[in-house]
C-alpha cells in the first residue's frame, strides 16, 4: 500500500487541510521509496516517500504537485490532528526515513545498503559476507517533578520567552533509564527525587528518539539551582502552570507532546 510522502521533516497534505497525501511508488528521480513493515495484526505493509529537493515548489514537482494541490507542513506541530493509527503511520513513516538517510554505507565493511526483503532494516551488498543493519532508537526521558503543590519546570535559552518544560534528556551508555531520571533532573535543577513512577511512552521521530515519560516526587523546600543546558527552572503552581500550557500550546493546539500530557496529568490529579 502507499504511505505518507515527506520532504526533510514536513508531510505532504492536501492544500486546504491536513490529510496526508500519499504517491504510488515509480521509479521517479530524487525519490527514496521507504518500506514500512505491518507492526501488528492489524497494520499492513506501506512504502513512504522521501523526497529530496532544494525547496517546496521542487518537492511538489516531483510528486507531480503543486501549491493549488498539495502542500508540505511541519507535521511535529499537527501530530494531535490525526487518529491513533495514521500518526503511527506518519511517525514511523519518519523515523525510517531519517535513519535511511544516514544508513547509506555499511559501516563494517563500507559496501552500499539495500532494504532487505523484509523491510525491517538493510543488507549491504558485499558479495563475501551480507551484514545486517537495523535502525536505532535514542531513549529519551522526561518527568514531571511534583513536592505536593507545585511543580518542576524549566526553559533552555533557545525558547520563546514564557515557554517551559517537564525536565528531560537522553539516557547515556550504561544507565537504568531509573538512573538517568534522577541524574538529568539533579543536573538541570540540584533537585532530588523518589517515587518514580512510568507513565507511558511516546515515539519522537526527530531525528530518532523514543521518550519515556515519568512522574516523580521531590521533598518540599528543595532549591532549584539552574545547571547549564538551562536558561531558568523553578517551581510552578497550579495555576502558573495553567498559564504555561496556554502560552506553549495555544497557538499551536494539535502540538501533542509527553510533556503535554504529564504537565495535564498533574492538573487533572487535583481535580478529582
Amino acid at each position: 500500500m502507499t504511505g505518507p510522502v515527506l520532504w526533510g521533516s514536513r508531510l505532504l497534505v492536501e492544500a486546504g487541510g491536513y490529510a496526508p497525501l500519499v504517491l504510488e511508488p515509480s521509479a521517479a528521480e530524487g525519490i527514496e521509496y521507504v518500506p514500512l513493515a505491518p507492526v501488528d495484526e492489524s497494520d499492513e505493509a506501506r512504502v513512504a516517500s522521501d523526497v529530496t529537493a532544494p525547496d517546496e515548489d521542487a518537492a511538489l514537482a516531483a510528486v507531480g504537485r503543486t501549491g493549488a494541490d498539495g502542500r508540505f507542513v511541519a507535521v511535529r506541530m499537527e501530530l494531535g490532528r490525526y487518529d491513533r493509527a495514521t500518526r503511527r503511520t506518519i511517525v514511523r513513516a519518519f523515523a525510517l526515513a531519517e535513519w535511511s538517510r544516514a544508513a547509506r554505507f555499511c559501516p563494517t565493511c563500507g559496501f552500499a545498503l539495500a532494504w532487505n526483503d523484509g523491510g525491517r532494516g538493510k543488507t549491504c551488498t558485499n558479495p563475501q559476507r551480507a551484514h545486517r543493519l537495523y535502525p536505532r532508537l535514542d531513549p529519551a526521558i522526561i518527568v514531571l517533578v511534583e513536592d505536593g503543590e507545585h511543580a518542576l519546570l524549566g526553559r533552555p535559552p533557545s525558547w520563546d520567552a514564557g515557554i517551559y518544560s517537564t525536565i528531560a534528556g537522553f539516557v547515556e551508555p550504561g544507565e537504568s533509564v531509573e538512573d538517568a531520571v534522577a541524574r538529568e533532573v539533579f543536573e538541570e535543577t540540584r533537585v532530588r527525587i523518589d517515587e518514580l513512577r512510568y507513565v507511558g511512552s511516546e515515539p519522537w521521530p526527530f531525528p530518532r528518539s523514543l521518550m519515556l515519560g515519568f512522574t516523580a516526587h521531590a521533598a518540599p523546600g528543595q532549591r532549584v539551582v539552574v545547571g547549564e543546558e538551562l536558561e531558568d527552572a523553578r517551581w510552578f503552581t497550579r495555576a502558573e502552570a495553567r498559564a504555561v500550557l496556554g502560552v506553549r500550546y495555544g497557538a499551536t493546539p494539535f502540538f501533542e507532546t509527553m510533556s503535554r500530557r504529564l504537565i495535564e496529568g498533574w492538573l487533572t490529579s487535583d481535580d478529582r
